[in-house]
């Protein structure tokens, strides 16, 4: 694990950003996405701890949000 993740972790108190619990498996979220923001790749300010749950929603509503419109 980099020091960035465990910094972001400790931070985030091993917490999921979005249901505030202590889950066995965090992930670690660009906010920004990268694709369109790669500077702020170990940005801290542009990180959050998510479980993997909280995450896949968060991605699913980015897919929605980005999807062509007709």
């Amino acid at each position: 694990m980099n020091n960035t993740k465990k910094a972001v972790l400790h931070r985030d108190n091993y917490k999921c950003h979005d249901c505030n619990l202590a889950k066995k498996v965090l992930t670690i979220h660009h906010i920004m996405e990268l694709n369109k923001h790669p500077e702020l790749k170990f940005k801290r300010s542009n990180l959050i701890t998510l479980c993997q749950s909280c995450h896949k929603k968060r991605h699913a509503k980015i897919c929605r949000y980005h999807k062509p419109r007709d």
